[in-house]
């Protein structure tokens, strides 16, 4: 888990957005919190709090600087709230597979942002390029 946790922290710099991983890092150290202390500490609960939040604080920022790009991005994050209302209503029962679900459906969006981004920089690439051979090719004429 330490060697996902640091190629996703480089990922998150290579992003070069500081606030995503501020996020990342707060979602980080609640889930080592949430491992590492057991249910009975009220302490877990505060780690849980931390995940939760930041999971979809991520979300809603992202959300926010593509929804230009991707319609199941607010899908995704309107699915995500959704949940995490559920599971707030529902803290005196077994939310366990709320909590799997509401992890799944964070890893997707994550996938997709992923996709969307690369897919948005490859994108600017080709219309450099395009755009290069364009006054290449009005300099020859």
């Amino acid at each position: 888990m330490i060697v996902m946790n640091i190629f996703t922290i480089l990922y998150e710099i290579e992003r070069k957005d500081n606030i995503s991983l501020l996020i990342i890092i707060f979602l980080l150290i609640g889930i080592y919190g949430v491992i590492f202390i057991k249910e009975q500490n009220n302490i877990h609960y505060v780690f849980a709090g931390i995940v939760f939040l930041a999971i979809i604080s991520f979300m809603v920022k992202h959300f926010i600087c593509n929804k230009k790009e991707n319609d199941i991005l607010f899908i995704l994050l309107s699915l995500q709230s959704l949940l995490f209302i559920i599971t707030l209503s529902n803290l005196d029962n077994d939310i366990f597979f709320l909590e799997v679900f509401y992890i799944i459906t964070f890893a997707v969006f994550y996938i997709v942002l992923h996709f969307t981004n690369n897919k948005q920089k490859n994108k600017i690439k080709i219309d450099k390029y395009i755009y290069y051979y364009k006054y290449i090719e009005r300099d020859e004429n």
